[in-house]
């Protein structure tokens, strides 16, 4: 069991001994507040949580492409890239790398949780086996943080007045096409408009009024021309007699009765055909002769000529009021159809003004939005926004941080001590050698008459004493040995001035609070 103590508590030793010394920088930044009254000026970057910001610039920071280009400059972790991928190599630096807020001393010293303080400062900490270069690392993450802050806040507003000035271009192309379909609407329904609904009324009751004037006006005439053509039969009678005795008519007839026989195949030299042609020459003689004229009408007297003239009158009223109704119908019915035509031209005009108000104060609004994101990202380039400020650089350590190597010896005796006697317990239970006379009772069951006690000689006290002065040099030879190697291997891996690599500077700078860092995962804090 003593052995097993030895040699386990030895090997905890070595491996304490043989893990490489890494030292924690860390560089704390301020955030400061907005430099201009935020009653004249709203910063276009909310000041949204800290723990959140700086989870999402910790994540921008810690990038691969960043930390890659940060061992490159500072050639860290070079005996790792020997046999390490570059993916590897910065998923150790990852985890060397840590971001903590701080909670205020007087915030502490009240008891208050970190989610309830009011943090305003955190620390980038780095862990290295060199404490120069993990003092430097610290400071060049510190610089990129703040650099990567400034731009995040630049670029954050300068995208949010592209964006507005996007909004405003895409809504004036918009309003455009919307006048323009406005404009289209109304060149092609001139006439139908709803500002024309009232005139178009007007037209429809003046357009009425004037049908029914042209209707009584030709319901008038044609009435006066059937009074005077019942004048002009009576006067006609009078003075003409019957109208088929008239030498008109019977030349109208002659002609007829001609055609009919020479239908029939009459020749000319037919007796019925000279006797019409005969009477038909007597006839336009008596005609010549008679007075009548070439129509074949009779010369009328001055009163049936008056009563001609009173019917040719009526019949132009007629004729006049008839065109007077079809174009005023004609125009009524375009008016009409205008009429029907305005509720759908109105509807869709309303529409169209419904969406041009909407767009118009979206126009106004975000007008009013780009002058403020003007001003936030003008507020921005002068970095008179929210700022981050280094407010201590980060020193080389005085002491390594970690491996804990006291831990590591105190864990090696907690399992020594608990294999050893586990070791102890089953070597005892798995004895079946006899030691006692009632162990040989139980074995043969049989009386015991007697028993012999064991006889010690000087010679055999000797031997023991050798034996037991043999084991104890051993073991402080083992334990001696262990203790070069454990020497030897912390030499071989951090150097023999590992323990004491401070210049007069950093010995002068004030040693941190350790109660306002937490513990940092993968590496302890200063």
């Amino acid at each position: 069991m003593v052995w097993a103590v030895l040699l386990i508590v030895g090997i905890a030793c070595v491996v304490a001994a043989s893990l490489p010394n890494q030292y924690s920088s860390y560089s704390t930044i301020l955030v400061q507040p907005q430099a201009v009254s935020k009653n004249i000026v709203t910063a276009g970057v909310g000041e949204t949580d800290l723990t959140e910001r700086l989870n999402i610039m910790t994540a921008e920071i810690l990038s691969r492409s960043r930390l890659s280009k940060v061992i490159e400059e500072f050639d860290l972790y070079q005996e790792e890239s020997k046999y390490m991928v570059r993916q590897d190599v910065i998923d150790i630096m990852i985890n060397a790398v840590s971001i903590q807020p701080v909670v205020p001393e007087l915030e502490q010293s009240q008891g208050m949780r970190r989610r309830e303080a009011q943090i305003n400062t955190f620390r980038i900490i780095f862990s290295y086996s060199d404490p120069r270069t993990a003092a430097e690392v610290a400071n060049a993450l510190a610089n990129d943080f703040i650099e990567e802050h400034i731009k995040a806040r630049v670029n954050q507003s300068q995208r949010s007045l592209d964006f507005m000035n996007t909004e405003l271009e895409r809504l004036a192309a918009q309003i455009e096409s919307v006048e323009g379909q406005i404009a289209e609407i109304k060149a092609a329904n001139r006439g139908s408009l709803p500002e024309d609904l009232p005139g178009n009324n007007n037209r429809v009751e003046r357009l009425n009024n004037e049908l029914a004037f042209a209707e009584r006006t030709l319901a008038d005439a044609r009435s006066d021309e059937a009074f005077y053509r019942s004048q002009m039969s009576a006067a006609g009678l009078a003075s003409a007699g019957d109208a088929a005795t008239s030498p008109g008519r019977r030349l109208q007839i002659l002609e007829l009765l001609i055609a009919e026989y020479m239908s029939r195949g009459y020749t000319a030299k037919h007796p019925d055909v000279i006797q019409a042609q005969t009477e038909m020459a007597n006839v336009r003689q008596g005609i010549k002769d008679g007075g009548e004229n070439k129509e074949g009408r009779v010369n009328k007297s001055f009163a049936q000529q008056s009563v001609q003239a009173e019917i040719d009158r009526a019949q132009l009223r007629s004729s006049a009021a008839e065109e007077e109704i079809g174009r005023i119908r004609t125009r009524l019915t375009e008016v009409q159809d205008r009429l029907e035509q305005t509720p759908r031209v109105a509807e869709r005009l309303e529409a169209l003004d419904r969406e041009y108000s909407h767009l118009f104060r979206s126009y106004q609004d975000f007008s009013g939005r780009r002058l403020e994101a003007t001003t936030q990202a003008q507020l921005e380039r002068r970095q008179l926004g929210e700022q981050l400020q280094i407010l201590a650089q980060a020193f080389p350590a005085s002491q390594p941080t970690s491996p804990n190597r006291p831990l590591i010896v105190i864990l090696g005796f907690f399992f020594a001590f608990a294999i050893a006697g586990a070791a102890g317990i089953v070597i005892e239970a798995s004895d079946n050698s006899i030691h006692t006379a009632h162990q040989i009772q139980a074995v043969i069951d049989a009386p015991i008459l007697g028993s012999i006690p064991e006889i010690w000689l000087e010679s055999d006290r000797s031997t023991q004493r050798r034996r037991i002065f043999r084991t104890a040099f051993g073991m402080v030879t083992v334990a001696f040995l262990f203790g070069v190697v454990s020497i030897t291997s912390y030499w071989w891996v951090n150097g023999p001035m590992a323990e004491s690599v401070v210049d007069v500077e950093t010995t002068e700078a004030p040693a941190p609070s350790s109660a306002a860092l937490p513990t940092v995962p993968g590496a302890a804090g200063n």
